[in-house]
């Protein structure tokens, strides 16, 4: 299972409904947390542009990006 998130703007895309939605950054860090605890290898939390961040057109860096 992977979380799509936007740090940025405080985004996690919902797949159920297809859509970026708003979603405190501390409520991520408490699901990291509590998956941390209980380690499963397909929990991941991938940082991504929201809809925002493209609408901007401002470049980001993700997770996927080389650093």
């Amino acid at each position: 299972m992977s979380l799509h998130e936007c740090s940025e703007h405080e985004r996690l895309f919902v797949w159920q409904q297809y859509a970026w939605m708003a979603f405190p950054a501390e409520l991520i860090t408490r699901i990291t947390a509590l998956y941390q605890r209980v380690p499963l290898p397909e929990f991941e939390v991938i940082e991504a542009p929201c809809e925002r961040c493209e609408a901007s057109g401002k470049p980001r860096e993700t997770s996927d990006t080389p650093q």
